[in-house]
């Protein structure tokens, strides 16, 4: 996987990182292999995790995904996140005028 596409936004982000985000839980080792580590190298760009954080939440409920695998994909998102105390801190005031709506 070509990992440069990410710094260079030569793909539009939004509205495939739901997508990527369902693979981090899927049932095909390659799949959930890849979708981790493009995560985890998204993590190290910057912000652009943090974000569409609240997209992401957004486009899995709205697709109706069941909580349990909600919560699995978050779990492993949020991690990825909370290393930087600050990126943290802005997810949850987000999180908290998301929710506030």
């Amino acid at each position: 996987m070509n990992y440069d596409l990410i710094g260079a936004y030569d793909i539009k982000l939004n509205d495939r990182l739901v997508y990527v985000s369902l693979l981090v839980i899927d049932e095909t080792p390659r799949a959930r292999t890849n979708a981790i580590a493009f995560f985890e190298e998204l993590s190290r760009r910057g912000t652009v995790l943090l974000n569409n954080m609240a997209d992401i939440i957004s486009k899995l409920h709205h697709r109706q995904t069941p909580l349990p695998k909600i919560k699995q994909i978050l779990a492993f998102l949020i991690k990825l996140i909370s290393g930087n105390q600050i990126h943290l801190g802005k997810f949850i005031q987000s999180l908290c005028y998301w929710y506030m709506k």
